[in-house]
């Protein structure tokens, strides 16, 4: 009986890499017409899949609107598969959120083409997110189909398997062992036949049962569809009588396979195997600066100006769907494996800087409306001109201090509630400013008047916020002639440290030294710099043989800042090193980086505030931080809606050049904004802005946080860790002088210590570190803190409370992700999880609104009874039932 072979002509189109999308486009547009043609005159050739992303489409209707109805009626005859994706996103580092939203435009867009592919398809991302299952599962997507990530022996028993997710979701999955380029250059001739394809054949059938289909993916990167295709497979069909080709798509092969399998083995987790294919370990901490800006953005839009733009909708503002569908849209584009890795040329590393600055702007744009429209509303119900309003976005109460910065006419000023009571609040810094000129017209000509000089205050204030809402705040000014402008108002104190109720930190003999206070746990010698050549390129780092790492621990005290409610200790260091690569091993020029450190500790919080500005003046090189590990043997990171246990080393690390594995299997990984060690009675974590690499050195018992890479070359032959061909194009050097990154740098995170800690609780003191309340103050003496304060703005609203709360629920151990309107309306859509090992009650307190539960796409109402599975998330849909009253 002949062996059935899919044959699935595709194309795997890259938007952007040693190219511009600008490139991408004008191919995309010459092959698409080409495509189109074909399709429609040769019904021989049955569907073409065009990468699983539907942006490639919009791209193509922009410059041929006329061609709609033509891709629209291939679509939905499904001769031509798009979807579930908008672009091809990488999945490990990206914010969870940002990949529900790539699906959900995805999906929604394909389907209104005519047909969404019903496969989880990731053909060439660097490694799976462990949560992938669960998500496609919850689009209603059937199957899901990738390259990188699984470990052969995952696989003995069939390259077909069932995938499953922390929560305990799961999908059938197929693995394209070969990758999706085996069969590209498929040919009828006897000699390719039987030196090419048969071995090809062989090597896949030795992973499934006898007789079982196979599946030889024929396509590439910005691959032209082969019109010859039909005839090839007719004639290989005439002379292999043992197979029977077919040209198929992804859905058909599966839709059999999975008819006839009644087997198969589980695998669950994130998938990182580098055996077979590169997973690019080190890719986390290339072009740090594009991540930083995209892990800034993500945060801007789903934890301030999503969850604000739902409290204003409730107000009677509009949602602004049309704005935040066009800034994901075009973020998306950035969340491209190639372009959030940063492996790219510098030409397009640049234009990927500049799309999230111009979506940063609108962004920042959009919260500024809708501040000043919520402010002002809240001061005309109330009788008040200069107001404080501060947003709290977290869905329970949050008892902490909030940042603000509040314009006065005199240097002293008080917070009040409006029942008259006084707020507790620090000065940390306060300006003098120029009022500048007022230019009158008149009718002698203009008349130009100084303006009197006024006060900018950074403040630190005491106060509880209510859940999704705000508390309004009278600003009232005081006089007080003897105050010092110039300076912040600090509390007297002498000496190298600073501390609050929970920690204790030292400058001793130029070391930090930290101290928990509860516990008396000590950690001498907190902070180690870690500076190492790089001789690796833009996707891998790659260490210098015969060179050693160099290690700064000696700090220099700059200063101290003792205020009532937080204490800064400002320490700089010296790092000595190499100047480029070719230095490393004879020394013989040396770069002086020199690093400014702030470290602060708040009232009341169990971490420290940790930052480090440089101006790095050396070029391949890695610099990492080196922190102290409670566990030699294992750390958790975060991933998705819980955290995931990893092993210090990878048992496969001994013989991976004897197996010929890709890479080599280092213990370097990804996470999203936590990672740590923990033993039994003991967590030491670290929360981070956009750093997403690290490595537990269990030897030494330190934690490595890897600040950035510096390197020059998109691709390198023959790397320690990485041998053979350059990743990516291998028959031309690009150079990518920008990717050293010569440049003023910023780095933040905080280190937290504490006993007993649940996971539920780090996720918590995360959210306590990285969303601090929005403020804005209704004023006239600045018009430039805010982006758009000096221009004129319609108030569609007068009247609002002077304290709002949305929601809040009551079980601690439940979490938000998501809070926005829905895709079609104003129906709120709350997406909560659990980060714990037991199901939870969600305990959602909402009175103005009907609760349901849908699905990921929205598209669904479903059964809910309240809970939220262990590790799992739940997606709820808020009807409202009442408009707010104002």
């Amino acid at each position: 009986m002949a062996r059935s072979v899919h044959v699935v002509p595709h194309s795997h189109w890259d938007r952007e890499w040693y190219f511009t999308i600008e490139d991408s486009n004008v191919l995309l547009v010459e092959n698409m017409d080409f495509l189109l043609d074909l399709l429609e005159t040769d019904l021989e050739f049955p569907a073409y899949t065009f990468d699983g992303q539907v942006s490639v489409i919009d791209e193509y209707l922009k410059i041929r609107p006329e061609n709609r109805q033509r891709l629209e009626t291939l679509i939905k005859n499904q001769r031509l598969l798009i979807g579930p994706w908008y672009t091809q996103t990488d999945t490990l580092l990206v914010n969870i959120e940002s990949i529900i939203r790539n699906l959900q435009h995805g999906i929604r867009r394909a389907k209104r083409y005519g047909h969404c592919m019903n496969i989880g398809y990731l053909p060439d991302v660097f490694g799976q997110n462990a949560y992938l299952p669960s998500l496609f599962s919850d689009c209603q997507l059937k199957y899901s189909l990738f390259q990188r990530g699984v470990y052969n022996d995952q696989i003995e028993t069939g390259l077909n398997f069932i995938w499953q997710s922390p929560d305990g979701q799961s999908i059938k999955t197929n693995n394209i062992f070969l990758g999706y380029g085996p069969g590209k250059f498929i040919q009828s001739d006897k000699q390719y036949l039987d030196e090419k394809l048969r071995p090809l054949l062989v090597k896949l059938a030795s992973f499934e049962p006898a007789n079982a289909p196979l599946l030889l993916p024929s396509g590439g990167d910005q691959m032209l569809v082969r019109p010859e295709l039909p005839m090839v497979i007719n004639a290989l069909n005439a002379q292999a009588t043992d197979y029977n080709f077919q040209l198929s798509t992804y859905e058909q092969y599966l839709e059999q396979v999975w008819t006839e399998k009644t087997t198969a083995t589980t695998i669950t987790g994130e998938l990182i195997a580098e055996e077979k294919s590169r997973i690019h370990h080190t890719i986390g901490s290339q072009r740090v600066d594009i991540k930083q800006k995209n892990c800034a953005l993500e945060h801007k839009l789903t934890r301030e100006l999503e969850p604000l733009a739902v409290i204003a909708s409730q107000l009677g503002l509009k949602y602004p769907h049309t704005w935040l569908d066009s800034i994901w849209t075009q973020l998306f584009d950035v969340h491209a494996h190639d372009s959030i890795g940063g492996c790219n040329s510098d030409e397009t590393n640049k234009t990927i800087i500049d799309r999230l600055d111009k979506l940063n702007s609108i962004a920042d744009s959009l919260l500024n409306v809708q501040k000043k429209q919520i402010s002002r509303a809240i001061a005309s119900a109330h009788g008040q001109t200069n107001i404080l309003t501060l947003f709290s976005l977290a869905a329970t109460k949050l008892s902490s201090m909030h940042e603000a910065v509040v314009f006065s006419n005199t240097p002293q000023i008080e917070l009040k509630d409006f029942a008259g009571n006084i707020i507790e609040f620090s000065t940390i810094s306060q300006q003098r400013l120029s009022g500048g000129t007022v230019v009158s017209v008149t009718a002698a000509g203009e008349q130009v008047t100084a303006a009197p000089d006024y006060f900018r205050s950074e403040l630190l204030i005491k106060l509880d916020l209510p859940a999704i809402g705000y508390v309004a705040l009278e600003v009232v000014e005081k006089e007080l002639q003897s105050f010092n402008a110039t300076e912040p108002r600090k509390v007297e104190s002498s000496g190298k440290k600073i501390e609050n109720q929970n920690l204790l930190l030292k400058l001793v003999d130029g070391r930090l030294q930290l101290e928990h206070k509860i516990s008396g746990k000590v950690f001498d010698n907190l902070i180690i710099f870690e500076d190492s050549a790089d001789a690796g390129d833009s996707y891998d780092y790659s260490p210098l043989e015969n060179s050693l790492p160099l290690r700064f621990e000696q700090g220099k005290l700059l200063s101290q800042a003792i205020f009532e409610h937080s204490q800064k200790l400002t320490v700089k260091h010296h790092l000595s090193v190499p100047a480029n690569l070719s230095n490393r091993l004879s020394a013989a020029h040396i770069s002086t980086i020199e690093i400014i450190s702030s470290f602060e500790l708040r009232a009341d919080e169990n971490f420290l505030r940790a930052t480090h500005r440089l101006t790095n003046g050396a070029c391949d090189h890695r610099l990492r931080v080196l922190l102290p590990a409670m566990s030699n043997t294992a750390s958790f990171a975060d991933q998705g809606f819980s955290l995931i246990n990893r092993a210090a080393d990878n048992a496969r690390v001994s013989n991976w050049r004897e197996k010929k594995f890709a890479e080599a299997p280092v213990a370097i990984y990804p996470f999203q904004s936590i990672c740590g060690t923990r033993n039994e009675t003991e967590t030491l974590a670290l929360f981070a802005n956009g750093l997403k690499e690290y490595q537990l050195l269990g030897e030494e018992n330190r934690l490595a946080l890897t600040l950035f890479r510096s390197v020059g070359l998109l691709g390198r032959d023959d790397l320690l860790w990485r041998p053979g061909r350059a990743s990516g194009i291998n028959n031309k050097v690009v150079e990518t002088p920008d990717a050293q990154l010569l440049k003023p740098l910023d780095f933040a995170y905080a280190v937290f210590f504490d006993s007993g800690v649940s996971d539920t609780r780090l996720f918590t003191e995360r959210d306590q570190y990285i969303c601090g309340a929005l403020t804005y103050q209704t004023q006239t003496l600045n018009s430039f803190e805010e982006r758009l304060d000096r221009f004129m703005l319609p108030q569609p609203i007068d009247q609002a409370p002077q304290c709002f709360s949305l929601f809040e629920h009551g079980n601690d151990n439940v979490l938000v992700s998501a809070l926005k309107c829905g895709y079609d309306n104003n129906d709120i859509i709350l997406r909560l999880y659990n980060p714990t090992g037991a199901v939870q009650n969600h305990e959602l307190q909402a009175p103005l609104f009907s609760v349901s539960r849908t699905n990921l796409t929205e598209e669904q109402t479903l059964p809910t009874d309240g809970t939220i599975p262990a590790h799992g998330y739940s997606t709820l849909r808020l009807s409202t039932k009442k408009q707010v009253e104002r």
